[in-house]
């Protein structure tokens, strides 16, 4: 079987899968770019090259056993439904985290191209010098946005009630068409509740800490520097967490009952991760609403 005829078979067998999906996504972006380069144009072993700088993506994993399965897939389908809106203004237009990633793969495999002087005929120079500013950064980008909206999922599902959402994120290269590609593993930890017990005015009082789900599998409690309390406050320590009492969460939850509890928990974290600033009414201290 010479070169050729091998390189045609392996173009017809990977036609039928991913690979396929791919190069329709690719074109469908080209088309949407108002471009009229083709995917058709390119020979397979180039096409094969775009293919194998796309991410390879697989369904979140459980990390540890405080995430349960239908958690995994409450993340799953809300990362991918945020993968393909389109959010990033560009020129005219919009595009979405993953045709930033498709345009990545593209303008990537262009500029080898152009840098092996190859395929004269078909380069672009115009189109090339239009995404310039693209090329090299729509990776780093494209991590950047993959891993905030994670964050965004899990940040919505973390309640100081229930339960506390981290993640970590693997990147391992896995054998493809065009070569190795590499696959990003997502794994979910899940951490019970910080729960203490406060005595105030002598009843005690159940209360939970406030935190933040990393991309370290961990947690980062929130604290709050103590001269932010005034003279309400004569301890050593120079920050102290913060805590929300069970009863404060049933009442946003009665007075903020037009939010989902997603979108609460999103409210919830939103108005305490960075405390910066406190007002003082009536003996009571109280944060600004963002």
């Amino acid at each position: 079987m010479t070169t050729k005829t091998k390189q045609n078979h392996h173009e017809a067998q990977s036609s039928k899968g991913p690979y396929k999906v791919f190069l329709a996504e690719m074109q469908k972006m080209l088309d949407l770019l108002n471009t009229s380069d083709r995917m058709s144009y390119y020979p397979a072993d180039i096409r094969h090259r775009m293919f194998s700088l796309k991410y390879l993506f697989t369904s979140p994993a459980k990390g540890n056993e405080f995430v349960t399965g239908v958690e995994l897939h409450h993340i799953d389908a809300k990362t991918r439904e945020l993968l393909h809106q389109k959010v990033i203004p560009y020129e005219k237009i919009k595009i979405s985290h993953y045709q930033l990633l498709l345009l990545n793969c593209y303008l990537k495999t262009r500029y080898e191209l152009a840098k092996k002087d190859h395929l004269n005929g078909l380069l672009d120079d115009d189109l090339l010098k239009r995404y310039s500013d693209v090329s090299g950064k729509g990776e780093d980008a494209f991590l950047q946005c993959f891993l905030l909206d994670h964050l965004k999922i899990l940040t919505q599902m973390s309640n100081p009630e229930h339960k506390y959402f981290a993640l970590d994120l693997t990147p391992s290269l896995a054998n493809s068409v065009g070569g190795n590609r590499v696959k990003l593993t997502v794994d979910v930890f899940a951490f019970p509740p910080n729960k203490q017990i406060l005595h105030i005015h002598d009843f005690p009082r159940p209360v939970y800490a406030m935190g933040t789900g990393t991309i370290h599998h961990s947690v980062n409690w929130t604290n709050i520097d103590a001269h932010l309390l005034g003279d309400s406050y004569h301890g050593p320590s120079e920050q102290l967490g913060v805590y929300i009492q069970s009863h404060a969460l049933k009442r946003l939850q009665e007075r903020l009952d037009i939010l989902d509890q997603y979108a609460l928990n999103y409210t919830l974290w939103n108005n305490t991760v960075s405390i910066k600033q406190v007002y003082r009414y009536k003996g009571y201290y109280l944060l600004p609403y963002l």
